[in-house]
């Protein structure tokens, strides 16, 4: 009866072996949880901002990318509505691009971080220079419309688009949105 020790040592081996990858499971386990409750932590605290050249425009964004503040100066008075619209949005754009690094700054460097600060910057890239815009738009202001054919270039720019998700695919055409869902009670609503 001498095998029956040896022989249940190799189950205790392997009995050992999986508690200690069930340990190391959960060790990885608390340290990405904690790696995301930092991460959402840090996302609660960041937001981007970015000001026109002259300062006379400046917006700040939420971790989503929405405006959460946007303020004027009183330089925005010699602008043009357009010029002002292109100005407000290139600073949008910008506030937004300043996102990935400003939650890198607070939620440290963690693969957990890592992933969602490359998520930020696939979302929100950096806008890219447009140096001729201004001379246009500047160019178009009350000019009459032979001559802007005529310095039109021969081929408008195409519109910069978000890429568009898979879920935005279904058609809401055809759907009344003021009109009150069918109760089921036909149509005594007089």
């Amino acid at each position: 009866m001498t095998d029956g020790p040896s022989a249940a040592q190799p189950g205790q081996e392997r009995l050992a072996a999986v508690q200690q990858d069930l340990l190391q499971a959960l060790e990885r386990t608390q340290r990405e949880s904690e790696q995301a409750a930092d991460a959402s932590q840090a996302l609660d605290r960041i937001s981007g901002r970015a000001s026109s050249q002259d300062q006379a425009i400046t917006v700040v964004v939420n971790a989503g990318g929405a405006p959460r503040e946007i303020s004027f100066t009183e330089k925005i008075d010699k602008r043009s509505p357009a010029e002002l619209a292109a100005e407000l949005m290139a600073c949008f754009q910008r506030a937004q691009a300043t996102l990935a690094e400003e939650f890198t700054q607070q939620a440290g460097d963690n693969p957990f971080a890592g992933r969602i600060a490359q998520k930020f910057q696939e979302r929100f890239p950096p806008p890219e220079p447009d140096p001729g815009t201004e001379q246009v738009n500047e160019a178009r202001i009350g000019e009459l419309a032979e001559q802007e054919s005529a310095q039109a270039p021969a081929e408008p720019p195409a519109a910069a688009r978000r890429p568009r998700y898979e879920e935005d695919e279904e058609d809401f055409g055809d759907t009344n949105f003021l009109q009150e869902p069918d109760s089921g009670r036909g149509s005594d609503h007089a």
